[in-house]
This record gives structure tokens, sequence and C-alpha cells, in this order.
């Protein structure tokens, strides 16, 4: 099974975006956005797992999620890749507490090789996919001026999930299907009066 693991912003985060998105797309009908439920951020994709490697990835999955604390963040203003006059795709930013998001991240491919799983570790990016068209290149021009200086609701992670694409049948739609939810458990360390700045 191709197996991702994601973080997935709140109802109500991704509300506030899809107002912003359908503001946009009155400007910019040709984009190609995405349904809201692939709207989230992936922290690594490990490819086609027997089941074996799949219980090996969700228990290295928990162990990680034990030492790491909830994140806060916010998606912030629209990005066109390559560039907006030809894009592949359109991306929201994030900012919040990106070094410890980015720390969870890299353990991952750290920890999953142990059970020779070798990902890369170089394709992980702080942001959230909303619009994607790789076989021909959209005009995103319109929409990333719109949504360039868009600013989310702050939220907080506390979780991520383990999530397989489920490709359509029968007449069903593509799609993704979560497989379990692992919390960050982890208190935050406040700074101590030795690790704290003063004054003077």
């Amino acid at each position: 099974m191709r197996l991702y693991a994601v973080i997935t912003p709140p109802p109500h985060v991704l509300a506030d975006v899809a107002a912003a998105v359908e503001r946009a797309t009155a400007a910019a009908p040709q984009v190609p956005w995405l349904a809201r439920d692939l709207w989230h951020l992936r922290l690594a994709y490990f490819g086609n797992l027997d089941l074996e490697q799949s219980m090996a990835v969700r228990e290295t999955l928990q162990q990680i999620g034990s030492y790491s604390p909830p994140l806060s963040l916010r998606m912030v203003g629209i990005e066109a890749i390559p560039e907006d006059e030809r894009a592949e795709s359109l991306v929201f930013g994030l900012e919040g507490e990106l070094d410890d998001l980015w720390s969870l991240a890299k353990a991952i491919p750290s920890m999953v090789q142990k059970h020779g799983l070798f990902l890369d570790r170089r394709s992980f990016q702080a942001d959230i996919t909303v619009a994607r068209e790789i076989r021909e290149p959209f005009d995103a021009r319109a929409a990333a001026s719109t949504l360039a200086t868009y600013q989310g609701v702050p939220w907080t992670a506390h979780e991520m999930q383990v999530v397989r694409w489920r490709p359509g049948s029968g007449g069903t739609e593509d799609g993704w299907e979560e497989v379990e939810t692992y919390e960050f458990t982890a208190p935050r360390e406040e700074p101590t009066e030795d690790t704290a700045g003063t004054d003077g």
C-alpha cells in the first residue's frame, strides 16, 4: 500500500483557506484547485509497502509522536511553482514553530531507515499544496496575486496521520483514507534562566 505521513489542518482553518480560494477562483477560474480533503502538509512518502513494512512505519511514527511537542502553525501567502505564468502547483507557505516541524520531518527518514526503508530527506517542504496540474502548466498570475498576502488562522497541530491513496473504482473518486493517527505528546520545553536572554 502507498502510505504517507501528513499533518492535516483543522476544519476551521481549512474553511478559512477555502473562503480565500473561492475569492481567487473568481479571478482565476482556470486554476486546477484540489479538493479540500487533499489540503495537508506532507511529512513523508513511504512508497508501496508490504504489511511488515507498514507495521514498522506505524510503530516508528508512534514513537516519534511521543517525543514531538504540538506545533503552532499558520498558513500564509501563496506561491506558484515553478513560476507564475507556467505553474504546476500552488502552495501556501507556513509560519510558526518551523524549527520543530523540520526536526519532526527529518526524524522520520532517519528512524525508518533502521527498517530498511530509505526516504529522500530533501523532499520535505514546509508548505501545503492547494492546486496542481503537471500535465499542462497553467497561468497562476491572477491567483498568486490575489492570495499573495493571505494570512491564515493560527492553529496548533496536535497529531499527524498515516494516510493511503485510494484509487477510485466503480464510480468512486480517488481519495485519501486515514490509516492511523499519532498524537504529539511531548511537553514543550520552556526557556530557563540559564538559557533565556537577559537585558544588560
